[in-house]
């Protein structure tokens, strides 16, 4: 709202979390067969007499509308407000029952109390009410704004539905809540804490290993400088470093990018992948509901916008049936997460197997020689000369 009570769009929050959404959509299914649970729950709060007197029922006598160009006389109530000026609805709602509508909300930096405008800007903007306060919220962390609507945004407006609204609104969160699966809230940033950076990997620093540093620039500047690329994957025989590369790189990530979660999967045998999943969900915090697989839950979590940043290292990804599946039965890909912000680095002994899962971003690690070898790792053989005579 800008200072001549001309009203502005200056943007668009966040989108509310998939899973909320989705519970949302069930729930809107749900009130086609059975009627909403809100109704229960206020009978429960009134229960209570002394919230009974704070959240009751102001009465449909009191819901009064009136003509948007209509402005309100004098004082806080409308006692001197000309009643001609009402509007008579056609069809008002069944009894005290609260109604449920789904849609857009203006959230601005000043309280609407002007009918025409009002009117104006839910027509040309397609919004059901107007707030103050999700603006702060939602670019904040991810939610979904669920407001009790207390007045009609006019000059009339006043505070008396304001405790009844918020009543219903705290029923109808109650009611969504019940129909969210937790396992589907895993890696949801919260309002007090942000997503958080993990790290995973099972071998520490190799203080030893120096050289292949092309091969790691190739890496940093793909993945991170340039953004080139999500997937990568680092080929060679068995025995040329593969390991030792990207166990290099996956320190060189934790010292540079903060904001990065470095974890690390081995993929030499199901058993093994779905330890390294079980290891990460210990990290990560997830905690496994029913019987839920581990692997599926680690790749929820991580799926998710709010996981944050993330680079993950499949090791040993060299059996094409175990990493693709074979027929009736799925492949340990089918368990990795995807994100716009993750990141996945396979190191393989396949050739076959690195372009189709990097394409053409493919590191080579070619074979050693001795002195290369020994400068990998840190160390010399001393020289021994064979003299023939």
């Amino acid at each position: 709202m800008e200072a001549e009570g001309v009203f502005k769009r200056t943007g668009a929050l966040n989108k509310p979390p998939r899973p909320l959404l989705s519970a949302i959509q069930n729930l809107k299914a749900r009130h086609y067969q059975h009627e909403s649970e809100v109704e229960i729950h206020l009978k429960k709060i009134w229960e209570n007499s002394y919230m009974a007197k704070r959240y009751r029922f102001p009465g449909a006598n009191n819901d009064v509308l009136y003509e948007s160009s209509y402005v309100h006389e004098s004082g806080n109530a409308c006692d001197h407000c000309d009643r001609s000026r009402v509007v008579r609805r056609k069809h008002d709602r069944e009894a005290d029952k609260p109604g449920i509508h789904y849609g857009n909300i203006a959230s601005g930096n000043g309280v609407m109390k002007d009918g025409n405008m009002r009117d104006r800007v839910a027509q040309k903007e397609d919004v059901l009410c107007f707030e103050m306060e999700a603006a702060g919220l939602m670019d904040s962390f991810p939610c979904v704004v669920i407001r009790g609507v207390c007045d009609y945004a006019d000059s009339h407006k006043n505070k008396s539905w304001q405790p009844y609204a918020a009543a219903t609104a705290a029923c109808y969160c109650k009611e969504l809540l019940g129909v969210i699966e937790p396992h589907a809230l895993y890696g949801l940033e919260t309002a007090s804490q942000p997503a958080a950076r993990y790290e995973c990997i099972p071998f520490p620093r190799n203080m030893k290993f120096v050289g292949r540093t092309r091969k790691l620039e190739m890496l940093e500047r793909a993945l991170f400088t340039e953004r080139t690329s999500q997937r990568m994957a680092i080929v060679g025989l068995g025995g040329v470093g593969k390991t030792q590369v990207a166990l290099t790189f996956a320190h060189s990530v934790i010292d540079t990018h903060p904001d990065v979660s470095v974890l690390w999967i081995p993929a030499m045998s199901a058993d093994a992948f779905e330890e390294g999943c079980t290891e990460i969900a210990r990290v990560l915090g997830i905690r496994l509901v029913g019987n839920l697989d581990v692997k599926v839950a680690v790749r929820q979590y991580l799926s998710a916008r709010e996981s944050g940043r993330w680079l993950i290292f499949v090791d040993n990804a060299d059996d094409p049936g175990l990493l693709f599946g074979t027929a009736g039965k799925p492949g340990l890909l089918s368990y990795l997460p995807k994100g716009s912000e993750g990141i996945i680095v396979y190191t393989t002994r396949n050739r076959h197997i690195a372009q189709s899962l990097a394409r053409n971003d493919v590191v080579d690690i070619p074979n050693m020689d001795v002195v290369e070898g020994q400068t990998c790792c840190g160390w010399r053989w001393p020289m021994i000369l064979w003299v023939t005579t």
